[in-house]
């Protein structure tokens, strides 16, 4: 979610993650902040009890700042207060802490995608192995550098085999 700020002119900001939560394991965060020469100032974090900056770091590009924070078990909820100083003025923006209101669900199923490479499975169908206009019109499945000429339909033809062998 960028921020927008107002200073000299309309500044526009990124921060990862967009927020944080109060009451995780670990006491540490870090965040990335992206914006035009946001690394040639200083940031500065208004007193917020259990919140403490413990580096700022700059990278080779001006545009991306790094904090670390350190969050204390005990801090409440609510918005940091950062300022960043260029030039003798002040551009201020706050970053969300969050309770923790729910326990991450269980990985299933749904929160995989598959990555399926056609051309080192199977070649169900050889008239399409061949195009003009392809970088590399040839194939070789000899070869390991060039293109083996798979295609879906032999992963279709081999799902019922597949299936079967699985325990689902």
């Amino acid at each position: 979610m960028p921020l927008f700020l107002h200073a000299q002119k309309t500044a526009r900001l990124r921060i990862n993650p967009t927020n944080w939560y109060v009451g995780m394991k670990g006491p540490n965060v870090q965040l990335l902040i992206y914006g035009n020469n946001v690394g040639k100032n200083r940031i500065g974090l208004k007193k917020y009890e259990g919140v403490n900056i413990t580096r700022v770091s700059t990278v080779e590009n001006p545009n991306y700042v790094f904090i670390d924070l350190v969050i204390s078990p005990d801090t409440k909820a609510g918005n940091l207060h950062f300022d960043i100083n260029h030039d003798n003025k002040v551009t201020s923006f706050d970053y969300k802490l969050a309770n923790r209101t729910a326990r991450p669900r269980a990985v299933t199923p749904t929160d995989f995608i598959y990555l399926l490479m056609p051309d080192r499975f199977s070649n169900g169908d050889s008239t399409n192995d061949k195009f003009a206009d392809m970088a590399d019109p040839t194939h070789d499945r000899n070869n390991s550098w060039k293109r083996h000429g798979g295609d879906l339909l032999c992963v279709t033809a081999h799902k019922q085999e597949t299936y079967s062998q699985i325990e689902l």
